[in-house]
């Protein structure tokens, strides 16, 4: 479904709910605004566990305003969430406020959202609490939660049971394979009964590109250029190939990473991070057995790249509500960025993230827990495609789907990748990827 439509459509009936108000051009909302009755605004997003910390914060926020109602909406997330904003905004009856995702490109190019004003959230402020943020490219519309890097987790009981020390994880890919042997056991036909490590579903050779100095586009030219078929391109696959082929210490049909880390049925993977709250939450008897590790790199070292990361973003204003509304949802916003740091630190330990606030990242909650406090090192050296889709991943899998399962060369499947990752480019789905 092509849920981009005209921004006057969108906002047409919005701006005669703002009875002629200037819509768009704000310039210095005030502190405090003057209404007779309460202001309702209201926040969209998805997952309930996570969306119920925005609630909580919102009743602290309207007991100190008592002339604003905020209320806090759970919806479905993906292309779901689209859709019901994409229909609900011509009729007037779209949210106050978004849980921004990576449609924030899409929306902010369709005018849908408005920039952090500068007398509530000043820019210096901005960027001494978040120094590490791109706020050239994605602006001053939305800040990050936090970051979901990529980590090594393996599993420390494993370790001493195979003569490892729990204590000194791979650092190298060299290191990495010999401990995955060590670790691996099969059954009576040979099958893999545990696995030594199970890459991460996806964008699977992600972390090993950006380890070897790739990467998927270049913009150097202005334009951007798809660099898929490359040499370090085909030695991420290789390296991941090898481990199936060669080393026999994974299989492709073997269980997902989630489930196969959670069961004890595998040993070691990398992967996202926010993969810690689902052990957590489902798997919480082997959590005190994991242990957190940079990824380890083709050579050991840190440069260029740990590998990917991905930022998980916040809320953003919308475009076209009554000014009203948006100078509730801003003073909101302040009070949340500013006094709640508590809901703050609960949202990035709800689904393991690294810390992007300066303030947070010298929290001694942060720093002593056995996974936040080991990630924002290492989080600091990995890259940030900054906008990867559902389609770029299938493209990803299906290329090594071609070498595992239907025996094509690497060289022959990356090319494959090559044309299909040029495709999404030229679909303009792409825009924004680094």
């Amino acid at each position: 479904m092509n849920t981009k439509i005209a921004r006057r459509d969108l906002l047409g009936r919005a701006a005669s709910v703002a009875a002629g108000a200037a819509v768009g051009s704000f310039g210095m909302f005030s502190t405090r605004a003057v209404a007779q009755e309460p202001v309702k605004i209201t926040l969209w997003g998805w997952w309930d566990v996570r969306m119920k910390l925005y609630a909580d914060a919102a009743v602290g926020f309207m007991e100190q305003n008592p002339d604003v109602v905020v209320e806090v909406v759970t919806l479905p997330g993906g292309q779901d969430m689209l859709t019901r904003l994409y229909s609900a905004l011509p009729a007037g009856n779209g949210p106050t406020m978004l849980k921004m995702g990576e449609f924030i490109f899409q929306l902010r190019d369709e005018d849908l959202l408005v920039p952090f004003p500068e007398n509530l959230l000043p820019d210096n402020w901005l960027r001494t609490t978040y120094p590490n943020f791109d706020w050239e490219t994605y602006g001053r519309y939305v800040v990050p939660t936090g970051t979901s890097a990529s980590v090594l987790v393996y599993n420390k009981a494993m370790f001493a049971e195979a003569g490892l020390d729990p204590n000194t994880p791979p650092r190298s890919w060299d290191e990495l394979i010999a401990a995955a042997k060590a670790l691996t056991q099969t059954d009576g036909n040979g099958a893999i009964a545990r696995a030594g490590f199970v890459p991460n579903e996806e964008f699977r050779p992600l972390d090993y590109l950006y380890q070897l100095g790739g990467n998927i586009v270049s913009r150097e030219s202005g334009q951007p250029v798809v660099t898929f078929d490359t040499p370090e391109m085909r030695q991420a696959y290789q390296f991941l190939a090898d481990l199936e082929l060669e080393h026999k210490v994974w299989s492709h049909d073997f269980l997902p990473v989630g489930q196969a880390i959670g069961s004890g049925a595998a040993a070691m993977t990398i992967c996202e991070s926010w993969l810690i709250g689902e052990w957590r939450d489902n798997f919480p008897d082997i959590l005190g057995d994991l242990g957190f590790a940079a990824p380890p790199t083709p050579t050991g070292d840190r440069d260029p790249s740990y590998g990917r990361k991905s930022l998980v973003l916040d809320i953003s204003v919308m475009n076209g509500r009554p000014v009203e509304e948006q100078e509730a949802a801003f003073r909101f916003l302040e009070y949340f960025y500013k006094e709640r740091l508590d809901i703050q630190f609960q949202l990035i330990d709800l689904v393991a993230l690294a810390a992007e606030r300066l303030d947070l990242l010298e929290d001694p909650r942060i720093q002593d827990a056995p996974w936040l406090g080991v990630m924002p090192e290492f989080a600091a050296h990995q890259h940030d495609p900054v906008q990867l889709t559902g389609d770029l991943d299938m493209v990803m899998n299906d290329v090594l789907t071609l070498i595992l399962v239907s025996g094509q060369s690497v060289p022959d499947a990356v090319r494959y990748g090559q044309e299909q990752v040029q495709a999404l480019f030229d679909g303009g789905t792409l825009n924004y990827m680094k």
